[in-house]
């Protein structure tokens, strides 16, 4: 530290003529050229103008979270951390090829598959998906907005058009406090729409699935229960989407299927005219074609579609259409619509509503984890044919998983790595509060 703070800034060295490679002294210039860069570009240096701000503790930390970790020697451990040589807690990771070549500033990240990674992976996708927050002034800009809607509305005499008119204020008292980029905006105004996705996602109604399953065994009711107050009380700030109402039918023409949860309640004309309501996930996939017998649940929402069938079934030009499969007789719709077998090379991804899937990490949910992922992964009827009666859960995963392809071992550590990355996060934020109090607690010594 002593050495870098008597070495002197030159703030101009990005103009400096690179050492002549040809040169007989080439690497030492170099070398010193390197130092000469370090020094100008990549000490950190706290003040309130850049980084300073104050935490949750009202103290003044920096943003950046200097100093940073010492270390003697560069290293790399079993779980994936890592640490760059570092003597000095103000100065930036850097690469010394970047940094004699462009003589700039920069940094370097290493992307193992440690916490470090995970803490990242959980930061980006958080932030790329663009997850709900927490709404805690929207009841007080409501508020405000229907005030001024009273005090303001004594001139109409409709009805229709105060509400119309509360419902454009409170719409625009929200609005106006939204913090929107630059190329939101634009996009807003050339009508491009919210996002531009790689990818086409159909919803997936997994706690339909997991409601099914606690309804069928009754021995996993107590670990579902128990990940539902876990995921309400994270330590974690995340919001899952939640049902507000789950509907359990079991009608007449499901004789076959246990139970039938109902995601969403649509109304539709039936055959005869009346009023009949929409299947479910689960009833599609119990009465689905004998075409698909051998597709397991997850891979049914993926690979195909429901599409209506016309009154009139003209065979029309063109290019050859997908290969389709009729419900069974069973099935309410089975006259009127019909599944569409999607092409190979699809880009369909399944969006899960309501919580996320259960870990295999932990003890108290194994015996879930296994449940689940047997009825994901696994075809089936009836949602009993996932497990025999002679043997246990543990017992019938460890046999699926002796047999399964690595795209469904690929889903099962997918589930796991939400977890790994959310535990990192957690870890994360316990050591920089541990940093934090043993700051204070220096100061304190200090001081007196």
């Amino acid at each position: 530290e002593e050495t870098i703070r008597s070495t002197p800034r030159e703030t101009q060295i990005g103009y400096t003529r690179p050492p002549d490679v040809d040169g007989p002294d080439w690497e030492e210039q170099n070398s010193i050229l390197e130092r000469r860069v370090v020094r100008a570009s990549q000490i950190h240096s706290c003040s309130v103008s850049t980084c300073l701000r104050f935490n949750r503790h009202r103290q003044m930390a920096c943003k950046r979270r200097a100093p940073w970790p010492l270390s003697a020697e560069e290293y790399v451990d079993e779980a994936g951390n890592w640490s760059p040589k570092r003597t000095y807690g103000f100065m930036n990771n850097f690469c010394p090829a970047i940094t004699t070549t462009l003589l700039c500033n920069n940094d370097i990240k290493l992307l193992t598959n440690g916490e470090d990674t995970k803490d990242v992976m959980w930061y980006t996708t958080s932030y790329a998906t663009k997850k709900q927050s927490k709404n805690n002034n929207v009841s007080a800009l409501m508020a405000k907005a229907m005030l001024y809607h009273e005090n303001n509305s004594n001139h109409l005499n409709s009805i229709l058009e105060q509400n119309r008119l509360l419902i454009f204020r409170c719409q625009q008292a929200i609005n106006r406090e939204m913090e929107l980029s630059g190329p939101q905006v634009m996009s807003y105004i050339m009508g491009y729409g919210d996002c531009i996705r790689s990818h086409h996602y159909v919803p997936f109604y997994w706690f339909s699935l997991q409601k099914l399953l606690e309804q069928t065994f009754p021995e996993l009711k107590g670990a579902i229960d128990a990940q539902n107050t876990r995921e309400t009380t994270g330590d974690v700030d995340e919001t899952s989407l939640q049902q507000d109402s789950i509907l359990d039918n079991a009608a007449e023409h499901t004789s076959s299927v246990s139970c039938i949860i109902k995601e969403a309640v649509t109304l539709e004309f039936g055959k005869e005219g009346g009023l009949q309501t929409r299947a479910s996930q689960i009833e599609d996939y119990c009465f689905r074609g004998t075409e698909l017998n051998n597709l397991s649940y997850i891979r049914f929402i993926l690979d195909t579609y429901e599409e209506h069938v016309p009154a009139s079934k003209r065979i029309q030009r063109g290019r050859p259409p997908h290969k389709r499969s009729s419900y069974m007789l069973q099935h309410p719709r089975n006259n009127t619509y019909t599944r569409v077998i999607r092409p190979p090379g699809h880009n369909t991804l399944p969006n899960f509503v309501g919580q996320f899937l259960p870990s295999s990490k932990d003890p108290s949910q194994r015996a879930l984890h296994c449940a689940s992922m047997l009825a994901l992964l696994v075809p089936w009827r009836r949602i009993q044919d996932i497990i025999t009666n002679e043997g246990t859960w543990e017992e019938r995963y460890d046999e699926f998983l002796s047999r399964a392809s690595q795209e469904e071992k690929d889903i099962i550590a997918g589930v796991d790595y939400y977890y790994e990355c959310r535990t990192a996060v957690m870890k994360k934020t316990q050591e920089l509060e541990n940093n934090h109090e043993s700051r204070d607690e220096e100061r304190r010594q200090q001081a007196e």
